[in-house]
């Protein structure tokens, strides 16, 4: 199980060290000369969610390249080779190994003004009628996946885009890993 502990030791460095998905990367952590895993989903990264902001904001290079949808891990893991972040630790496991992390500056620096997107951390903070920012985990033709939080997500129906009604695929107006906004309905 997952501690929740807010001290200031809490803040680690970490060591690329694969791309899980387009919104989950995984860090070597070294913490009490142990080495953990350090797992950080895009919803960690910035308290403003950006169109592939682990390249963009984090790591500092060129987004990826997508074909259909799909993220060729081979071609984007040498972007990254011996980068390192700072990162704070949200959530422990000390029987896995597994740090969850953060890099917003709300976590590291305990800066609460630029928080554009609050960080969702349970489903009673959501309620009808609120405006949600996520990024896109799944995609289907007329179904979405949104990632709103670490291993939070909610799935949706899509009726338009840009204010235009849906006539052929939603991977022409798009793609996984882009931040969209979402109304609650029910």
């Amino acid at each position: 199980m997952f501690d929740n502990n807010q001290s200031e030791s809490n803040i680690v460095y970490g060591k690329f060290k694969e791309i899980k998905s387009i919104n989950e990367f995984h860090f070597d952590v070294i913490k009490d000369k142990e080495i953990y895993e350090g797992i950080l989903i895009s919803t960690d990264v910035c308290d403003i969610f950006e169109d592939f902001i682990f390249w963009n904001y984090l790591m500092n290079v060129k987004p990826p390249v997508l074909i259909h949808g799909q993220l060729n891990i081979k071609k984007e893991l040498w972007k990254f080779r011996n980068k390192t972040i700072r990162a704070f630790i949200k959530e422990e496991n000390h029987d896995k190994k597994q740090f969850i992390l953060s890099t917003r500056k709300s976590r590291l620096d305990k800066n609460h003004l630029d928080i554009i997107d609050e960080e969702i951390e349970n489903i009673q903070q959501i309620s009808i009628g609120d405006v949600l920012h996520g990024y896109i985990d799944i995609l289907t033709n007329r179904q979405i996946t949104l990632l709103l939080g670490s291993d939070r997500k909610i799935i949706g129906h899509i009726e338009k885009v840009f204010n235009r009604t849906l006539n052929r695929h939603l991977r022409e107006y798009l793609d996984v890993g882009m931040v969209v906004e979402a109304v609650v309905l029910k």
